[in-house]
């Protein structure tokens, strides 16, 4: 009897919160990257992303991280189609140590496909970087509140 009283209230709870965890489906940067086109064998799976991360951050005070993972996951998601669909090793190879140097310099030794990715990928942590909040050190207070 109790567990059916509980289930009756989750879609109802469900309701509530859903215009919080539609913000950043609302949110243009993925519209803006515009993969679809730029990266046409690349799957579209940031809403799949996004509701993982729904599981994982559900309370409205991690909007910020639930934003966060979902870039991040959506990003992993799409190197993954590239290491295993489109990649050659080469290419593969000259991306590994562009990512291993993390500079804007390196971008001209790879393929368009390759440096659309990039890009993306060095502007959405430069964003991040921007939307960490500015009293916060993201290692320091991360570590604090663990202990």
């Amino acid at each position: 009897m109790y567990k059916i009283k509980c289930w009756y209230f989750v879609p109802l709870t469900f309701n509530l919160w859903q215009p919080n965890y539609a913000h950043l489906l609302q949110h243009k940067w993925w519209k803006d990257l515009d993969f679809a086109t730029k990266l046409p064998f690349a799957r579209d799976r940031m809403v799949e992303c996004y509701f993982w991360m729904v599981v994982i951050y559900f309370e409205t005070e991690y909007y910020l991280g639930r934003r966060i993972l979902t870039k991040e996951i959506t990003m992993a998601s799409i190197i993954d189609d590239i290491f295993d669909l489109y990649g050659t090793i080469e290419e593969l190879e000259l991306f590994m140590e562009a990512v291993e140097r993390w500079d804007m310099s390196t971008i001209d030794q790879l393929t368009e496909y390759m440096e659309i990715y990039y890009r993306a990928l060095l502007d959405i942590y430069s964003k991040l970087e921007d939307d960490w909040p500015k009293n916060e050190d993201p290692t320091t207070s991360i570590m604090q509140k663990i202990l």
